[in-house]
């Protein structure tokens, strides 16, 4: 009844040496781990955590009296929050939160916010909830949220504890079994919850916190589609940026072979160690995930046991609390409990140390390299390899190049006590569905490395010219050591051009990457997927150079989608075979051209009751037949919601590759005259390209305007200003009024009238006119005449102005007077107070005072013009005038505080901005260790 697994990677023969994993930590980050099952017990577990504990109970409403109660049910559980908040402070809701034994517990109360904490130990059992609306005006919506701190593991299938008995479970002599590494200490997140989900943000809260907490290992049996596949999301990241700063990431590759390129994120993360499953007799498990990774590394690392693994599970799912389980789940932390044995031995292995040790101990299985990476796991191998024995790059990862020459210079440490030769050898490069490709490798026959010391040999993959884009793989060998070598061949994307690349899948779920690279210039990236059987379902994804998805297209035959001014850079093309009855040859086609638009848009001069002819044509840049529709719409300028005044359809039409269609239709506007916006909307391939020209709708014959008067009173008063140009009389009034309907011919509209005054007064030519216009178009006008009385002059600006503050020491005073002024007499006419001595310097008509010393800071200074000053024709100013401004200094005080409050809003901006985590839901490792997204 003993698990294979540990035999076949050789732990027995690390423990009989003394390695346990004592004092190492290897954080598991899973559903939880059941620290109460024997295996795990006696403070095996050190720290843990519940990063899924905060849970949006509900946003409700309350009202005056009504109580809500909430049921929850608690396991283990270290400690108990619960927060409340609602919206009005006005009202007033109470939070009630009562344990198993009917024992009540309250928190803090501050204004709209409520806060019950509870430290443990918390009972197991049903804790009740209670929110009262103890003082609601009508209603109150509330947010009430809770959490709970318990890493216990309750999924159904006792996920977590599982993978954490297989990395580290202490010896069972009645059932036979123990953990990789039965010494050492293990670190519990959990990051998946009852239902086995997960969000992003738990995942890269969990691995910094077991940075944080020095786990020397950290396994991840959990994962989802790698997308584009270069380890750029945020969860990849994170598990890089782990490896970066010394700790080992060991990742389960996922469960959705045996399809190609099918090695989940975020065992795709750079600097992680990819497992995937063999079973007992050492062949490559069916579900085991494929590589290779989007960018054409291989992904694959390594292989261990994943089939049939016994482990403990929590007693509540079976009585004697083991199970046997299947997935690169159950791979993973046998990678991870390896790891922890090598550490004990070499405590200052890197991450990089350690996965060359362990790729290159590995035991070939002879199946394909994305199938098994370097082999299958010995752990005792890596030991000696480390202790005595030969050390070489555990990878050649050639990456995104054009066909040619690329090399690379592999160091070969020997760590023997005698110098060793060793041969070197190579495979020939097939793509990812084991074509052939050719012998693109050249090496030397073999290398010499004294002992105790390092020599280099160089290697050169010569890609062919005419070589399809796409990833292809291949092999070295030194000795026993097998090196993975992979090349992704990239697709250049050069403006007016297009290509042809052609591939094959055979089995559902099948992935294959290309990469574009999308070269400057580039207004429209076209692509069309087509395959010979239309009974197959082939589907496309295309990710922008961050690695977003920008763009894809299914249940279409064939699949076609573009991008608009992509941005230049290397573009990665997913093509996923959906469903597949036989395998299938596809064909994906690309064009880099102008933009597919509305190329051209016209309407003859719209007139009222005529008709008017539109003129729409769109043209098709792309390589591919596109089905269009559209329509033109009509609107009106002034309106803000935008609903067309008319809409009219332009019937549906194909149209080829390098093609236009156009479109002539002939209408009626029966619009009221004014301006109005006309916009074309053509509808291709899920997109919209539209263009929009103005029209000018005018009377059909001149308007004859009704019940307009325009009267100036008798009275004379201030004019108002707007209405002013040139010399200003004394005072006269402008009334304007219209009744609301304008008459055009035989019509009449709702008159929404705009009135504007073009003014001219002066001796001998007074002349006042109103124009009313509708929509910016002319539809009357009215002119009247006012006798003037004497014109005098006025002030147009003062500075400073009236009541300023704040003014500098070195201020002048300016006036500046509408007509040219008897300057002596503006002079003569000038005081200020408190007196100050200076000079007069005219500019045109603008008198500027200059003080011959600073004015004095906290004065308030008088300046007056009595007796009114003279023009030149001898009128006098209209009035007497007086004005006052003073010079003050800026308190300290009120840049202090400004810089305080400054310094507030940015703090509370941060905590906002860190408080504001977004999470995206995920998958957890199930039965089979990662189940499909």
């Amino acid at each position: 009844y003993r698990d294979y697994g540990d035999d076949f990677i050789s732990a027995p023969a690390m423990w009989d040496k003394g390695l346990d994993g004592s004092g190492i930590r290897i954080a598991i980050l899973d559903t939880g781990i059941c620290r109460y099952h024997p295996d795990l017990d006696g403070g095996k577990v050190i720290a843990e955590r519940d990063f899924t504990v905060w849970d949006r109970f509900s946003e409700e409403e309350i009202g005056m009296g009504e109580t809500n109660d909430y049921s929850i049910t608690l396991k283990d559980a270290r400690d108990l929050w619960v927060t409340l908040r609602w919206g009005d402070p006005a009202n007033d809701l109470k939070l009630i939160v009562t344990d198993p034994d009917g024992n009540e517990h309250s928190g803090i109360d501050i204004g709209d916010y409520r806060r019950i904490f509870i430290p443990g130990p918390i009972a197991d059992g049903d804790w009740t909830i209670a929110v009262v609306g103890t003082t609601v005006t009508a209603t109150e919506s509330y947010s009430l949220k809770k959490g709970f701190n318990s890493a216990w593991d309750d999924h159904e299938t006792g996920h977590g504890t599982h993978v954490a008995g297989i990395a580290a479970g202490a010896y069972n002599p009645e059932i036979g079994i123990t953990g990789v590494a039965p010494g050492a200490h293990l670190i519990n997140a959990k990051v998946l919850n009852v239902d086995g989900d997960t969000q992003t943000s738990w995942l890269i809260s969990a691995v910094e916190w077991s940075v944080e907490k020095e786990a020397d290992v950290i396994n991840l049996s959990l994962g989802g589609w790698q997308g584009d596949g270069a380890g750029r999301d945020l969860l990849d990241m994170a598990v890089t940026h782990a490896a970066s700063a010394g700790h080992i990431l060991i990742i389960a590759a996922g469960n959705w072979g045996p399809d190609e390129s099918t090695i989940a994120s975020p065992a795709v993360a750079h600097g992680a160690i990819a497992v995937a499953a063999s079973n007992s007799v050492d062949e490559i498990v069916f579900f085991s995930s494929r590589g290779p990774a989007g960018d054409g590394r291989v992904g694959v690392d390594l292989t261990a046991p994943g089939l049939g693994i016994i482990a403990p599970i929590p007693l509540l799912l079976h009585p004697t609390g083991y199970a046997d389980w299947a997935g690169t789940s159950m791979s993973a932390p046998h990678v991870a409990g390896a790891a922890a044995l090598l550490l004990q031995a070499f405590p200052e292995l890197t991450p990089s140390e350690m996965e060359r040790a362990l790729k290159n101990s590995a035991g070939d299985l002879f199946f394909g390299i994305l199938e098994q990476g370097a082999g299958r796991l010995d752990i005792e191998a890596a030991y000696l390899a480390l202790k005595q024995g030969i050390l070489v790059d555990h990878e050649w990862s050639v990456g995104g190049v054009l066909p040619g020459d690329h090399t690379k210079i592999f160091t070969v440490e020997n760590r023997a006590a005698e110098a060793k030769t060793l041969p070197i050898d190579w495979s020939v490069m097939t793509d990812t569905q084991d074509f052939l490709a050719g012998g693109w490798i050249t090496v030397p026959g073999e290398v010499t490395v004294p002992a105790g010391e390092t020599a280099s040999f160089m290697a050169t993959m010569s890609v062919p010219p005419d070589t399809t884009a796409g990833t292809y793989v291949g092999s070295l060998t030194l000795g026993d050591i097998l090196i993975p070598v992979s090349v992704n061949i990239i697709q250049p994307v050069v403006p007016g051009t297009s290509f042809d690349i052609t591939g094959t899948v055979d089995e559902d779920w099948d992935f294959i990457h290309y990469t574009l690279d999308v070269k400057p210039g580039t207004t429209e990236l076209g692509l069309s997927l087509d395959w010979t059987d239309e009974v197959n379902d082939l589907d496309i994804f295309l990710f922008n150079p961050q690695g977003d998805l920008a763009a894809m297209s299914f249940w279409d035959y064939p699949e076609a989608i573009s991008i608009n001014h992509p941005t230049p850079g290397q573009w990665t093309v997913a093509i996923m075979a959906w469903w597949l009855a036989i395998p299938e040859t596809f064909t994906l086609r690309g064009y880099s051209t102008g933009v597919s638009e509305i190329t051209a848009f016209t309407a003859d001069p719209a007139v009222r009751h005529r008709e008017t002819t539109f003129l729409v044509e769109f043209t098709n840049r792309g390589l591919v037949t596109v089905n269009v529709e559209g329509e033109i719409r009509l609107y009106h300028p002034g309106e803000h919601d935008r609903v067309p005044k008319k809409v009219i359809p332009l019937s549906s039409a194909s149209v080829d590759g390098g093609e236009s269609h156009s479109w002539r239709i002939t209408e009626v506007l029966p619009f009221m005259p004014g301006r109005y916006e006309a916009t074309a909307r053509v509808l291709f391939n899920g997109r919209i390209t539209e263009r929009s020209i103005s029209l000018r709708i005018i009377p059909e014959e001149e308007g004859v305007l009704a019940g307009i008067t325009l009267e100036p009173l008798v009275a004379l008063t201030n004019i108002p200003s707007q209405l002013l140009t040139g010399a200003v009389q004394a005072g006269a009034t402008v009334e304007l009024s219209a009744e609301p309907e304008a008459v055009f011919g035989e019509v009449v509209y709702p008159a929404p009238l705009t009135w504007e005054c073009e003014i001219e007064l002066s001796e001998g030519k007074n002349v006042i006119t109103a124009i009313a216009t509708i929509d910016g178009v002319v539809v009357g006008r009215v002119e009247a005449r006012i006798t003037l009385d004497t014109v005098a002059p006025t002030i147009i600006t003062i500075l400073p102005e009236v009541d300023a503050v704040d003014a500098a020491p070195g201020v002048d005073i300016a006036v500046t007077f509408s007509e040219e002024m008897d300057r002596a007499s503006a002079e003569e006419a000038f005081s200020i107070e408190p007196a100050v001595s200076g000079i007069f310097r005219w500019v045109e008509n603008t008198m500027t005072f200059e003080p011959e010393v600073e004015l004095e800071y906290g004065t308030f200074y008088t300046v007056t013009l009595s007796p009114a000053p003279r023009d030149l024709a001898g009128n006098e100013l209209a009035m007497h005038y007086t004005w006052g401004f003073s010079i003050q200094r800026v308190p300290l005080n009120r840049a202090l505080i400004g810089g305080i409050i400054g310094a507030v809003v940015v703090i509370v901006g941060l905590l906002v901005y860190f408080l504001a985590i977004r999470g995206k839901k995920g998958k957890q490792a199930g039965v089979r260790g990662v189940e499909p997204p």
